[in-house]
């Protein structure tokens, strides 16, 4: 069974609502942490919450920032 506060990449993507490559190229960078557990590389969901919050902050960001812009 598998454990499921560590998710493999194909599932936080599914999470997140994102495709896997958009997953795949943070933890390149850096940007998402992983660990190699029974086998595989997976991402803690803890980091998988942490990523969303940061895509929503930058989100936010982006939006206040149009907003500005246009007004």
């Amino acid at each position: 069974m598998d454990d499921p506060t560590f998710l493999l990449p194909e599932v936080a993507a599914s999470r997140l609502g994102v495709g896997e490559l958009q997953v795949h190229e943070p933890i390149a960078a850096g940007g998402i942490r992983t660990v190699f557990y029974r086998g595989a590389v997976r991402i803690a969901l803890d980091e998988v919450s942490r990523y969303a919050a940061s895509l929503s902050d930058v989100s936010r960001a982006h939006s206040e920032l149009a907003e500005k812009i246009t007004s």
